[in-house]
């Protein structure tokens, strides 16, 4: 017995819930697939056999949990995956049971996102996260009004108002706006103020509430300033300008406090220790050949390949990397380009990329012209696209499956990040062909920020000398290093003289 107790500590957490398992297995070992009811069968097939199969892996065990538990595909509900989180807890197979639960519902959600064939009920996995903001539900009605009417107004300015800003805001910046003032007025809440005396906006942007409201969120991060810190004094002051207008002796003193919170923010130049590190492999440059020359490999391949779905994803692949490379723009705008208004083709035979202001981040428009060879692989690609029957009609450049829609951001970049992986063996994210166009060209032309801006449609130089100062260092270096050899090679300077 007790050398039985010594063996079991000797082994590995996983053997040992291995152990359990097959101790408490009772049931035969069957072909799960075949054992799924006719329902959960056919919806089983149609996702593997569609261009989402990976989530498949996420979705086995919930899925036939759910078919074992006769639930049929239309009928499940946040019920059903509490009872399939309290299996996993059960079972003690899983080494992270809450991981998985929470996968499984994840996965769930991104298959309806995805997949017009798949049960439309969204499910909710509850947080872990200790919620700060408050319940409008528990505000007063007037706080609630006053906060629909404010946003109201900064997505619709009145323009007879001489005060009032005439540029609308957009509807994520609107949304960013309500987070952090419920965010702050929980924060406010916490404080001691109580819940019942925020009757309106004004009561927030109050410079004693502000200032209170603030210095409990900095005690709670460990008196640390955050871009989070920065940003709700920032909407702050944009909701005091904007809405409330009180005095100007208030407004002076809120601004004050708005410019305290930012200027003592650590301020960070450059990109990120991820970033950088992600960039380094890069900097090799046969790492940099194949991920350039990257796209059309992918595309030969997916020629050959026809209008099999494996043929048509790696085309599709090939043609998002062709676009990062040639006009690295934000991986919104390019997963939401549509044939129809995005591609413009002129008289002349030549074709723009083209996306309006209103379209973009920082409202600054992107305009490049294609590549011809690119637009060759665009053609080619939708024309097999319409002979593998994927709707002809469909405008958009990305559609998801049902061809209604552009495809999912997180979808998408966890595919990329997969190619990348494969074909070169280093880490990658949409976003990094930004990094890397900036990275090319200060590596041929030092010093052009200007130009750079330009490329990457950033609202100010400012903003790309804080990304990027020093991406020349490599340039300036090897320069440096054929100054030294030259010197050398003429005996020294100092023998000139």
């Amino acid at each position: 017995m007790v050398r039985a107790c010594h063996d079991a500590r000797l082994l590995s957490l996983r053997r040992l819930q291995a152990a359990i398992a097959l101790a408490d297995r009772r049931k035969p070992r069957v072909n799960r697939r075949k054992s799924l009811s006719p329902d959960w069968q056919k919806l089983w097939v149609a996702l593997t056999d569609s261009d989402q199969s990976k989530l498949s892996f996420g979705l086995s065990s919930f899925v036939f949990f759910l078919s074992r538990s006769g639930v049929a595909p239309k009928e499940v509900r946040d019920e059903h995956a509490a009872a399939f989180r309290d299996e996993l807890m059960a079972s003690r197979i899983r080494k992270d049971p809450e991981a998985t639960y929470r996968k499984a519902v994840q996965t769930w959600n991104r298959a309806r996102a995805r997949l017009s064939f798949w049960p439309q009920r969204a499910l909710v996995a509850p947080s872990r996260q200790r919620v700060l903001r408050i319940d409008l539900a528990e505000a007063p009605e007037s706080f609630r009004v006053d906060l629909d009417g404010c946003l109201g107004g900064l997505a619709r300015p009145d323009p007879f108002d001489e005060d009032e800003a005439l540029r609308p805001l957009k509807a994520s910046t609107i949304k960013a706006h309500r987070d952090r003032l419920l965010l702050f007025a929980g924060a406010l809440v916490a404080s001691g103020v109580p819940i019942g005396q925020l009757t309106c906006l004004a009561v927030l942007v109050e410079p004693a509430h502000a200032r209170a409201g603030l210095k409990w969120m900095l005690a709670r991060s460990g008196d640390i300033i955050t871009t989070a810190h920065v940003m709700i004094a920032e909407t702050l002051w944009t909701i005091a300008c904007r809405h409330v207008r009180p005095p100007a002796a208030e407004l002076k003193d809120l601004q004050r406090l708005r410019s305290r919170i930012r200027d003592q923010r650590p301020r960070r130049r450059g990109l990120t220790e991820k970033n950088i590190e992600r960039l380094r492999p890069f900097r090799d440059p046969e790492t940099m050949a194949r991920f350039l020359s990257l796209p059309e490999e992918l595309f030969k391949r997916g020629l050959a390949l026809g209008t099999s779905p494996k043929g048509l994803l790696l085309q599709r692949d090939a043609i998002m990397l062709a676009i990062l490379r040639n006009h690295p723009i934000r991986r919104k705008n390019l997963l939401a380009l549509r044939l129809d208004t995005h591609l413009d083709r002129s008289a002349n035979g030549r074709t723009y990329l083209v996306v309006a202001e209103k379209d973009v981040k920082n409202r600054r428009g992107i305009e490049f012209e294609v590549d011809p060879a690119l637009w060759d692989m665009i053609e080619r690609h939708v024309a097999l696209r319409s002979a593998a029957g994927r709707n002809p009609a469909c405008p958009w450049l990305f559609p998801d499956a049902a061809g209604d829609g552009p495809l999912h951001e997180s979808y998408v970049s966890s595919r990329l990040s997969r190619v990348i992986a494969r074909e070169l063996g280093v880490a990658f994210n949409m976003h990094l062909a930004r990094h890397l166009a900036a990275y090319l060209f200060l590596l041929k032309k030092p010093g052009h920020y200007e130009a750079v801006r330009r490329l990457l449609a950033h609202s100010s130089t400012s903003v790309t000398l804080d990304a990027y100062a020093g991406f020349e260092t490599d340039s300036v270096g090897r320069q440096y290093g054929d100054f030294i050899a030259e010197a050398c090679r003429q005996g020294g300077t100092g023998r000139d003289r």
